[in-house]
């Protein structure tokens, strides 16, 4: 509730007017509305914003740290960001109640950030997933999706912050991004993790238990993933926000080609590749003809 925000408004090119999320999370704060600058803001998407090829950030986080995932200082802080250090006074009793920042010691940072954040945070290029995907069913709902920097009508360019509830692979290059999230969303990967995985722990695991052949710009299969990949995210796009028939339709299509290119890299039949998509359809539907 602290750290979560909304923006209201810009006040010069660096300061903006903002509101606390007071009312979320388990323990809640009261609520504030402040300038401080917006170097430290960053928007911020959540497990339930993201769909196969497609996320949508309606929040923004304040992260008082450096591009490593290091606290800043109160010296840097005071110097560098008063207005956020000042609006963190607001919160200091509570800040100092998280039983994380108990654990990391009295001699840490109060408004510190005791939670799983380094460099790849920052990572220009995420492909992500829910960690949670829903109630146990047995059909592990897995799918992903390649968060890109964007320009923000608040913020200007920045990169988009996946939530703790998110698993992210980081990347600096956006074909490769692209490339991955088209294998981890074909029907030959689907397959694997539904076979082994429970919606209540879909971590980073499947990236050790899923060989992924790594990206190779020369490879014409590896570029022509990359290429879909991005289609199918404007076609997602479309059917998300404009809930476009027509884009479902090419999406499919898309799919489809996704499909056969991946088989084609993991030397997988058509015959093959059909079972698999049969086997897919009866773990996420039932019995089918």
């Amino acid at each position: 509730g602290a750290y979560y925000i909304r923006i209201l408004s810009i006040q010069t090119k660096n300061l903006v007017l903002i509101e606390n999320l007071f009312d979320i999370g388990k323990k809640k704060v009261k609520r504030v509305e402040s300038v401080v600058e917006s170097d430290l803001i960053y928007p911020i998407i959540r497990g339930r914003e993201v769909k196969k090829w497609y996320g949508i950030y309606s929040s923004y986080v304040i992260l008082p740290t450096d591009k490593k995932g290091e606290n800043l200082t109160e010296s840097i802080m005071k110097v560098k960001f008063p207005k956020t250090y000042k609006y963190f006074l607001e919160f200091k009793k509570d800040l100092e109640l998280r039983s994380l920042y108990k654990l990391a010691g009295k001699d840490k940072i109060w408004y510190g950030l005791y939670v799983n954040i380094g460099d790849y945070t920052f990572a220009p290029y995420k492909v992500v997933w829910k960690n949670i995907a829903g109630k146990i069913s047995g059909k592990a709902e897995f799918s992903a999706a390649v968060l890109t920097p964007t320009n923000d009508k608040f913020l200007g360019v920045k990169v988009i912050i996946p939530n703790v509830k998110l698993m992210l692979i980081p990347f600096d290059d956006e074909s490769e991004a692209y490339y991955v999230c088209s294998v981890l969303n074909s029907s030959v990967v689907q397959l694997i993790v539904s076979s082994y995985v429970i919606e209540t722990g879909i971590s980073t695991h499947i990236t050790k238990n899923v060989y992924i052949p790594k990206f190779n710009p020369k490879n014409k299969l590896h570029l022509k993933l990359s290429d879909l990949s991005k289609k199918a995210h404007e076609l997602a796009k479309r059917y998300y926000e404009q809930n476009d028939e027509d884009a479902k339709k090419e999406l499919e299509k898309i799919e489809e080609e996704i499909d056969k290119t991946v088989a084609e890299i993991y030397g997988i039949t058509d015959e093959e590749l059909e079972e698999i998509k049969k086997t897919l359809k009866i773990l996420k539907e039932g019995e089918i003809e």
